[in-house]
């Protein structure tokens, strides 16, 4: 199985000045755990920010999720995987980077992003709620 049978095309962006409130609000109301932050997409350059970022840089630490932005919290050196690497590859890989999701990129086109979650539901070992 490769990447492109079990990732997501499903994209959500926040602006890098944008507050740590601003992408909560926008995660909530979308239902997404991770957002990806455009640096320089000509360049396919990305950042992500995700749920844990929030709770481990903002929220444990008792800062103001107001006052932080997410250029102060996102992950600019992200692990990334093309759409026709394997399956198992990707998931070794998130297992050795403690990462839980990676952004898909077809040449510099960002074109996915897989998780964890993608991968056991791809693989049968977790259901998808009905």
């Amino acid at each position: 199985m490769k990447v492109k049978d079990a990732m997501s095309t499903r994209i959500m962006f926040v602006k890098s000045d944008a507050t740590a409130a601003q992408a909560m609000k926008l995660m909530a109301e979308n239902n997404m755990r991770r957002l990806m932050v455009d640096i320089d997409a000509s360049a396919g350059s990305y950042g992500a920010v995700t749920v844990r970022d929030m709770i481990s840089k903002v929220i444990a630490p008792g800062l103001d999720a107001a006052k932080v932005r997410v250029d102060a919290i996102m992950n600019s050196a992200l692990f990334s995987v093309a759409p026709s690497d394997d399956l198992q590859a990707a998931a070794k890989m998130m297992d050795e980077k403690n990462v839980a999701g990676m952004p898909v990129f077809d040449g510099k086109k960002l074109v996915g992003v897989i998780t964890m979650w993608d991968i056991l539901i791809a693989l049968g070992v977790h259901g998808k709620a009905s």
